[in-house]
């Protein structure tokens, strides 16, 4: 008895901890958000930080994966991005490049969570609460990564970036940038000025509004027809 019991526990924690994989990625996405900007001037914690990252962009994939495929493609672009980035001292290209590979992780981690949230018929759950907030903080990070490597290859792209002697790290004032744009909150301290940086930055804007107004709808429309079931 003492056994089952036991057993019971254990595929009950179990459970909780597969129907709650939302939940470790928005901590792990707002552990990089939040701890960033606290700890990137230490040089001790880059690699933590940095691995911290690769989670985020592990987790983002793998939650969203309902098939075998999709879960070795995850572990795929977690192992490349790993390699790529301890093999990119030997690499004579600048940081901007591998600024924008991750950029393009992160946008295919938004959209395989945003095509899985969006199309499933599962009720509304504090889970899938977790993952909708979830893409948004990877789209912001996204854009953050496209606005560091434009800076990083076009330092005149952008206005109020602090890129000199001793300056503050350009990811950090990128993701400021980002997620003020995304929210289109545009405080102007920082402006993109360049012909590319300008529609990148309005794309963002809407792209933040749209997602909020179609999962605002996609929400009450499930909470709706669950009502109507019952």
């Amino acid at each position: 008895m003492l056994l089952e019991t036991k057993a019971s526990l254990w595929r009950a924690r179990i459970s909780f901890l597969l129907s709650n994989n939302y939940l470790y990625l928005l901590l792990a996405l707002s552990g990089v958000l939040v701890l960033w900007p606290m700890l990137q001037p230490l040089t001790m914690w880059a690699g933590v930080l940095e691995g911290l990252l690769f989670l985020s962009l592990w987790l983002s994939i793998f939650a969203a994966s309902r098939r075998p495929r999709q879960r070795a493609i995850a572990l795929a672009l977690a192992t490349l991005g790993v390699t790529i980035r301890l093999g990119w001292g030997f690499l004579d290209l600048p940081d901007a490049y591998m600024e924008f590979m991750y950029a393009l992780f992160f946008f295919y981690a938004a959209a395989l969570m945003a095509i899985h949230i969006f199309s499933t018929s599962e009720k509304v759950n504090v889970n899938m609460i977790y993952g909708a907030v979830s893409v948004y903080m990877l789209i912001g990070l996204a854009f953050a990564f496209v606005f560091a490597g434009m800076a990083g290859l076009s330092p005149e792209s952008f206005s109020g970036l602090d890129q000199g002697p001793g300056a503050r790290n350009l990811f950090m004032q990128t993701i400021y940038f980002s997620f003020v744009t995304l929210s289109t909150a545009g405080y102007g301290d920082i402006l993109p000025v360049s012909d590319l940086a300008r529609p990148l930055a309005y794309a963002e804007a809407i792209a933040g509004q749209l997602y909020l107004t179609v999962l605002v709808a996609r929400l009450v429309g499930m909470h709706i027809s669950e009502r109507i079931r019952r």
